[in-house]
């Protein structure tokens, strides 16, 4: 099978980082003016949601900013398996023995391929911290701790789950037995 290389998208990333930064900025203002402009909630209430919408779009911004100078392909796609670098769950290279099912899912308009694992506690057991507990809440979730998207690279949905779709059925058909 060839190799199928699909890069980040940098304006995706840019977008995407434009709109967390928009968010900070928005925390920022319920902060500064909201809060104590307004009588309808707690000014403490108004900076502690304030608060958190820069905390989590902070990083987020950080996180699509750090992905604009990744020199590594967003996802591969070869023989083995997928290396898969789109995201911070990534995990390295997944081989399709260690795959047996993909399914997609979506969240509001963000469609996800859920990919299911042989021995997904394999993969949990040696992340640690902030990666394992989200890994978790997708275990929790679906059952298994991966899920790539194409929110971040040069490619469709479409296209995303086509390439996988074909290459995981290849790899099926090529260990099944003559």
């Amino acid at each position: 099978m060839d190799t199928i290389v699909i890069p980040f998208s940098k304006k995706k990333i840019l977008l995407k980082s434009l709109m967390s930064l928009a968010f900070v900025a928005m925390g920022v203002l319920l902060i500064a003016v909201i809060a104590n402009d307004q009588t309808r909630w707690p000014p403490l209430l108004i900076q502690a949601i304030g608060g958190l919408n820069i905390l989590f779009f902070g990083v987020a911004a950080i996180a699509y900013l750090r992905l604009l100078f990744v020199k590594k392909p967003g996802i591969v796609l070869n023989d083995e398996g997928i290396i898969n670098n789109s995201s911070y769950l990534s995990t390295g290279l997944l081989k399709w023995d260690d795959i047996n099912a993909l399914r997609i899912e979506q969240v509001k308009s963000t469609k996800f391929l859920i990919v299911y694992l042989n021995d997904p506690w394999q993969i949990i057991k040696v992340a640690s911290g902030f990666k394992r507990w989200l890994m978790m809440g997708n275990m929790r979730r679906y059952n298994t701790p991966i899920s790539i998207s194409a929110t971040v690279l040069d490619c469709s949905f479409e296209e995303l789950e086509k390439w996988v779709t074909e290459r995981f059925s290849k790899s099926i058909a090529q260990n099944q037995p003559a």
